[in-house]
């Protein structure tokens, strides 16, 4: 039985006066002559994205803090119900962009990933495919390194800034959101340590220098400089231990997420995207088979046989 779709394609296309014109109706015509195809592969598209999203993909989960430097003006005040005066603002010149910035490199930094995996053992969580906790020990013989474990780590973590709020935000995505939260934590402990560390040495090294010049200097200004200068450098290591966050305050703390805030996958996304994507394919498929039939049935058959032969790989379709 013949299609009558099909039928008035044909008679469409045929050449009129040795010339083929194409219209809008041709297009749609040739769509119609194959909806069965595009249908089809429309529906297992959709089928084969809803069985990966809704089967294989698991969900993941966004936990994120956000930090800024402390404004010079709340560090004095601190410092001052410490004893300590104004020497927060002088440590932190009034939490500039250059603190800001210093933040934001630790933080995207290898060194605290490793030491957030080290202190807290998040290999086996980093690579729980390759775990066997029964036996605690690692199944076969690709044992993932440091190095494994600082990549996927920092995969999971992401870091931005906003100069002109003057903010920081810093994210990991796992698939636990109690994790997913608890290594935002683990982060913000480990990026304050690192700072903190840093400071502390430099003020104990300043501490021992000018103890030493004290013990060899007998002019009574420079030795009274020399202690102002020893002062400060105590009152520095006095704050940067009494501080929770060493540098930076947590204006918006990591929160547990629910089960159902997931960030990803978005299936009903995925679903909609493999369809849409299937029909154009279709579509382009069923232009290209109307092409080859008209080739077929108006090309010289000479010249087919020429095209065959430069281009055997490509060109069977035309065959008669």
């Amino acid at each position: 039985m013949n299609d009558p779709v099909a039928t008035a394609l044909v008679d469409s296309t045929a050449p009129a006066g040795g010339v083929g014109e194409i219209n809008l109706l041709d297009l749609l015509l040739v769509i119609l002559a194959a909806r069965r195809i595009i249908l089809g592969l429309a529906l297992a598209a959709g089928a084969a994205a809803a069985a990966v999203a809704f089967g294989l993909l698991p969900n993941v989960y966004r936990s994120e803090a956000t930090l800024t430097v402390l404004p010079g003006t709340k560090q004095t005040d601190l410092a001052a119900a410490g004893g300590l005066g104004g020497m927060a603002t002088d440590l932190f010149g009034g939490g500039g962009s250059k603190e800001l910035a210093r933040l934001e490199v630790t933080a995207k930094s290898r060194e605290l990933a490793r030491r957030v995996i080290a202190e807290h053992d998040l290999m086996p969580v980093l690579f729980p495919k390759l775990w066997d906790p029964q036996v605690k020990t690692w199944r076969g013989q690709k044992i993932p390194t440091e190095q494994d474990g600082i990549r996927r780590l920092m995969a999971m973590r992401s870091v931005t800034t906003e100069v002109k709020k003057g903010v920081l935000v810093l994210a990991v995505e796992h698939r636990d959101p109690v994790m997913a939260k608890a290594m935002v934590e683990w982060y913000l402990g480990g990026l304050s340590e690192i700072l903190r560390e840093a400071v502390l040495r430099e003020a104990i090294d300043n501490q021992r220098f000018f103890q030493e010049q004290l013990q060899h200097t007998a002019d009574a200004l420079l030795r009274d400089k020399l202690a102002g200068l020893l002062a400060k450098e105590i009152e520095r290591e006095t704050f940067a231990r009494a501080q929770h966050y060493y540098s930076f305050e947590v204006v918006d703390p990591p929160l547990q997420i629910d089960e159902d805030k997931k960030v990803r996958p978005n299936r009903p996304l995925i679903c909609v995207m493999a369809v849409v994507v299937a029909l154009a394919f279709g579509v382009i498929a069923a232009f290209l088979r109307e092409f080859g039939r008209s080739m077929k049935a108006n090309a010289d058959p000479a010249q087919l046989a020429r095209l065959r032969q430069a281009l055997p790989w490509g060109t069977r379709w035309l065959a008669s």
